[in-house]
Parts: structure tokens; C-alpha cells; sequence
């Protein structure tokens, strides 16, 4: 017989009545397995096993829509403060490439890394965006082994960019290979769907709207209809990308992608970013918004990457009240969606002069219903009978969660991450007192370093001039030069 689980007693419980969520004083979750079967404030059900939730705030999982996992741990301290200023300020183009170097072990520490951020940053489920020959058996193991819920599947790309100079970006066109990978990710979700006992869903991902023959786009929207698995690319992403499409095709990005099906609930669209209002852009014959309202395209939110270069979605909360489902994802390190949801909710506020907009639950919706409408998945990002049993259960006697008058508001504004004292996905417990189970994070994080120290003593030999990494981005503050006694 399934045992049933009972967090009891919790100061708040953030619930689902049908409609959305609703906060519950002390409230009580309990599961049978992997499923939640009570959410509310007066159980009288059996109890095989207690847990006290005095003085806590009990959340669903929150729902990380948008990831690169093993990549980015490593290039902590070398992406920030700097951009291609010739380049719209993106730095994808000339500082990202420099870290596609062969290093195996370093792929398997980063994606730990990554899996540990994600728990500790209350994360249950993830959409992670990987390229093919780095999903294999052994990343796959660390995923399984790490408990998460994970959305995943190889990126497919027909094309991939380059800077020769620093100010003009070249693609380098390869069909064979782009439809080979398609082939390859096809096979992917219908053969390791529903593995892990149903925690791994596969995804088709095309790289970007403009490193995809559109022949082949068409193609990805077909495969995601007949396998129906979500569908994520990334999309108005940099200024640049505006330019290349509209080079190509006398569309906007979102146009374009509208023009080949590439929209509607089923799709994701990365960043979306610079639509047409964007001040970046100011393209006036085309309401980029009214049509992803109107297809029910998501949109994948990951504020703190285009905050660090100076950019920004123009804007979250514009998008919400136009009628745009917008989820939340890090991106990059760190994998800290509590963190994540204040960069959203104050860039917005900042960008639109406005305090309401959006509001703290608009945002933590965002975070969790949201990323589950994307998913099309009604048992996710919400607690209600019926749903997996992922869940967050914050110390709410911390200092970020006292004084509690508005739990949610806490959560969204004032760095809630340090104060998460357990997650449980899928039933099982992940995370308790803080610390995730049988990993040792100093160790982890020694490999980790080992690995960015390798990658760094060879980036000059990726660079299109040659430089070090010092030369590309300095140290905050010169080395300290010893003076020897005469």
C-alpha cells in the first residue's frame, strides 16, 4: 500500500482551487507517492509519515522554462560586464563561443552544479536546451540521478554563427547535418519519453529562428503535433537576429515564425525580447504582442542574462496584461528562479515606472502556472489534489520571510532562495534542511573550478583576435604588484 505523506500545521500554503492559487493559513499537503492528495486546512486523513510544518510556507515546485545546464556554471566571473558593443550588446556571438572547447568531465561537473543551484533555488522542474553529442548516457544519468523533473531533448541546428571581426556575424550552413540532428531528436522523445517513471518528457528545440532552414521548421511543427511534446526556439533574442531576418526575409523574427506555424500554445519562444516595440527596434508595421496573445505562443522570460548587458524585455509585465503567457527561466547561472522572479518583477517595474506592474502573483504565477500551461501539463506548478507531488517548503523564520504578512511578496522580493528548507519532486525528498542529499558541494564546486581554469587557458585559440581571457575580460581590480625590500 502506497504510504501517505503529511506536511501539517503550515503557517501558509499556497493552494489551487481550479482557478489559481489561494493562500491558505495553517494549511495542510498531503501525498500518496507521487501525487498530491489534500491541499487545505482541515485534513482528517491517514498518516504514515508527519511532517511539522510549523512556521513554514509550503509552495508547488517552481518551473525553470528555459535552460543551457551544463554550459554555464563555468563561465561565472567571465561573461559579466562585458558585451559586444558593435554587436547590440549580446554576447552571444563573440564571448560564448569561446567556451565551446571539448572537455567531457567538465560537461558532467557543470551539469551537476547546475542540478545542485536548481534545488536549493526551490526548482522542481526544468526545460534544458542541449546540444546533441552532450546528451548522452552519462549526462543523462546525472539528470536521472538528481530527482528533477526534467524537459529535455538535442538542439537542432541548420546553421551555426560566428564573428570573424567583432562587428559582423557570419553563418556557416551545414543541411545535412541540421536534418541528421532532427532526425536524431525525433527518435530521442519517442524513444526516453516517460523514462525515470515518468520524469524525463522529451522536447524539440530548434537552436534559433535564424540557424533553421524554414523547410525544417515546418518540419519541427509537424513532429511536435504527432508526438505532442512542447516545442521551444529561441526567438527575438538579440537585435541582430531582428536584422538577419529581416535581411532574409522583409519579416520580423516573430512574422517569420508566424508565417512557417512556428506559434499557439504548443510553442515556446526564447526571449522574445526585441519585438517590434522594442526601443531597440521600433519596427512600425507589425504588433509583435497582439500575435503571440492571439496564437497563445508562450514566451520564455529570463531576465537576469539580458539585464547584465544592459538590455531588457520591454516588458514583463506589458506582456502579461496584453494577454502573453510568460514563464521564467535563469538561463544561466545562477539557476535561482526565487532570484529570478525579482529581476523579472523589477526590471518590469522600473521600465514601465509603475509599482503594480506587474504585481508578486502575477510573477510567482509566471513561475509556476505559467511554466505548466507552456508545458501542457494541468498536474504541474500548482498544489491540488491530483497533482505531482513537487513541492517547496520554505524556513519561514528566516530573516528574507519575517516579518511575514504576505508570504508571496516575500517570496518574490526579498531572496527567498536562502530560505528553502526542502523540495520534494515526484514524491521524493530532495532537499531537507538546505542541503541537497549525498552531494558534496565543496568538492563539487573544486571540479567545477578545475574545469573553467582548463577552458580559460585555451580561449585565445577560439577567439576570432586571439586574446586571452584577461584581454576579453579583465579583472575587476588590477593584481596586487609585491614590493621587494631593497
Amino acid at each position: 500500500m502506497v504510504e501517505t505523506t503529511v506536511i501539517s500545521n503550515a503557517d501558509w500554503v499556497v493552494g489551487f482551487d481550479g482557478k489559481g492559487h489561494r493562500l491558505i493559513r495553517n494549511g495542510t499537503v498531503a501525498f500518496q507517492g507521487n501525487t498530491i492528495t489534500y491541499v487545505g486546512d482541515n485534513y482528517q486523513g491517514p498518516v504514515d509519515t508527519r511532517i511539522d510544518g510549523q512556521c513554514c510556507v509550503v509552495i508547488p515546485g517552481l518551473i525553470n522554462m528555459h535552460t543551457h545546464l551544463a554550459l554555464e556554471a563555468r563561465t561565472k566571473g567571465f561573461q559579466d560586464d562585458i558585451s559586444s558593443r558593435k554587436l547590440w550588446m549580446s554576447g552571444l556571438y563573440e564571448f560564448l563561443s569561446v567556451w565551446a572547447a571539448p572537455d567531457p568531465e567538465g560537461v558532467i561537473d557543470g551539469l551537476r552544479f547546475a542540478v545542485v543551484e536548481l534545488l536549493k533555488g526551490g526548482t522542481t522542474s526544468v526545460f534544458d536546451m542541449v546540444w546533441l553529442d552532450w546528451l548522452n548516457d552519462e549526462t543523462l544519468a546525472v539528470l536521472e540521478e538528481s530527482g528533477l523533473r526534467v524537459f529535455t531533448g538535442p538542439m537542432v541546428r541548420s546553421a551555426r554563427w560566428y564573428t570573424p571581426n567583432g562587428h559582423k556575424v557570419l553563418y556557416e550552413w551545414d543541411l545535412e547535418a541540421g536534418r541528421r540532428t532532427f532526425k536524431a531528436a525525433v527518435d530521442f522523445v519517442e524513444k526516453r519519453s516517460g523514462d525515470w517513471g515518468g520524469r524525463l518528457t522529451g522536447i524539440l528545440s530548434p537552436a534559433g529562428v535564424e540557424t533553421i532552414e524554414p523547410g525544417l521548421l515546418r518540419e519541427f511543427m509537424v513532429a511536435a503535433d504527432q508526438l505532442k511534446v512542447p516545442l521551444q526556439l529561441h526567438a527575438a533574442q538579440t537585435v541582430h537576429e531582428h536584422h538577419e531576418i529581416m535581411r532574409r526575409h522583409g519579416k520580423s523574427p516573430v512574422e517569420f515564425l508566424a508565417g512557417h506555424g512556428v506559434i499557439g500554445s504548443q510553442v515556446t519562444h526564447g526571449h522574445g525580447v526585441f519585438l517590434a516595440h522594442h526601443s531597440m527596434i521600433r519596427y512600425p508595421d507589425h504588433d509583435g504582442l497582439e500575435l503571440l496573445a492571439t496564437s497563445g505562443t508562450n514566451v520564455s522570460h529570463c531576465p537576469w542574462n539580458f539585464a547584465r548587458r544592459g538590455l531588457r524585455l520591454e516588458s514583463f509585465g506589458s506582456y502579461l496584461r496584453r494577454g502573453v503567457n510568460v514563464t521564467i527561466g535563469t538561463d544561466t547561472s545562477p539557476h535561482d528562479m526565487m532570484e529570478e522572479m525579482r529581476w523579472a518583477a523589477m526590471i518590469s517595474k522600473v521600465t514601465n515606472r509603475d509599482a503594480g506592474l506587474p504585481t508578486a502573483a502575477e510573477t510567482f504565477t509566471a513561475a509556476t502556472l505559467g511554466g505548466a500551461k507552456a508545458l501542457g501539463r494541468d498536474d504541474l506548478g500548482r498544489l491540488a489534489p491530483g497533482a505531482k507531488a513537487d513541492l517547496v517548503v520554505l524556513d519561514g523564520w528566516t530573516m528574507n520571510m519575517r516579518p511575514m504578512r504576505d508570504p508571496i511578496k516575500n517570496i518574490v522580493y526579498h531572496g527567498a532562495s536562502r530560505s528553502v528548507n526542502m523540495v520534494i519532486v515526484d514524491g521524493q525528498v530532495l532537499v531537507e534542511e538546505g542541503k541537497v542529499s549525498g552531494v558534496d558541494e565543496r568538492a563539487l564546486a573544486e571540479r567545477v573550478q578545475a574545469s573553467a581554469d582548463r577552458i580559460l587557458s585555451t580561449v585565445s585559440e577560439r577567439d576570432w583576435a586571439g586574446r586571452t581571457h584577461e584581454e576579453m575580460s579583465p579583472l575587476s581590480f588590477p593584481l596586487w604588484e609585491s614590493k621587494k625590500e631593497k
